[in-house]
C-alpha cells in the first residue's frame, strides 16, 4: 500500500499478509500522520489537538485520531469499509500520556468501586444502562493500558475524566471556529499509557477485524 487513505478493497488485494505486516501498517498509517478527515484543514486539525493538549498540559504529538477520520472508512469487522461522513461520524481521539493513564485509571477504579457499592447512583435509563458494562469494560482495558474517557461520568467526583472531556470540547469548539465543514458532534478520548499498549490494541483489532472479513493471515 502506497496511498495515504488506501482503498478499503486493496485489502483483498494484499493477498495473505502477516501479523507483523498488519502491525507495521497500524504503526505507520493508524498511529502517525494527517487523518482523512482533516487532510483539506490539516492547520485546524493541529490547532485543535495543540488546545487539546494545552488542557492537560501534553504535547500535541502525543495527541492523534484513529477511527474512520482517520483513513476515511472504518476498520472494525461489522462495518469494514464504511465510509468517514463528517456530518455524521464520531471523532475518537487517543492520548499517549503515562501520567494521564496513571490519573484516569484511579479515577476509573474510584468509579467502579463506588458503583459496586451503590454509592455512584445512574441519573437517567441511560447510566442504568450502561454503567454495569462501562464498569467491566474499564476493568479489562486497564489491564490491556488503555482507558476510555467516556466510560466515566463527566462530574467533579472524577477529576482526570472531567479534564479529558474539557479537552474534548476544546478539540471539538476549535474545529467550529476554523473550518467551513460541520464540527464534529461527538468527540472521545481513549488514554493510553505507553506507545507499546496503543500499537498493541490499535494493530490487535485490526487482526481482529480483518479476520472477522475473511483476510487471510500467516
Amino acid at each position: 500500500m502506497t496511498s495515504n487513505y488506501p482503498d478499503p478493497k486493496l485489502w483483498k488485494e494484499q493477498g495473505e499478509l502477516s501479523k507483523k505486516d498488519v502491525f507495521r501498517f497500524a504503526r505507520l498509517w493508524l498511529c502517525e500522520g494527517i487523518p482523512y478527515a482533516f487532510q483539506e484543514n490539516a492547520a485546524a486539525y493541529e490547532l485543535a489537538r495543540e488546545n487539546f493538549g494545552k488542557v492537560l498540559d501534553e504535547h500535541p504529538r502525543n495527541v492523534s485520531l484513529t477511527g474512520s477520520g482517520r483513513l476515511g472508512y472504518s476498520l472494525a469487522g461489522h462495518k469494514f469499509g464504511t465510509a468517514y461522513d463528517a456530518n455524521t461520524s464520531d471523532v475518537d481521539l487517543f492520548l499517549v500520556s503515562e501520567t494521564w493513564f496513571e490519573r484516569m485509571r484511579k479515577d476509573a477504579e474510584l468509579f467502579i468501586s463506588r458503583f459496586s457499592a451503590g454509592l455512584a447512583v445512574p441519573r437517567n435509563h441511560s447510566e442504568e444502562k450502561y454503567w454495569p458494562e462501562n464498569c467491566e469494560r474499564l476493568k479489562q482495558s486497564i489491564e490491556k493500558g488503555f482507558i476510555n474517557q467516556h466510560y466515566i461520568p463527566n462530574v467533579p467526583k472524577y477529576q482526570a475524566a472531567q479534564s479529558c472531556y474539557r479537552a474534548c470540547r476544546a478539540f471539538q469548539v476549535t474545529l467550529g471556529e476554523n473550518i467551513k465543514a460541520t464540527a464534529p458532534k461527538r468527540v472521545s478520548v481513549r488514554v493510553y499509557k505507553d506507545w507499546s499498549s496503543t500499537e498493541s490494541q490499535i494493530g490487535g483489532s485490526l487482526i481482529f477485524a480483518l479476520k472477522q472479513t475473511g483476510h487471510e493471515l500467516g
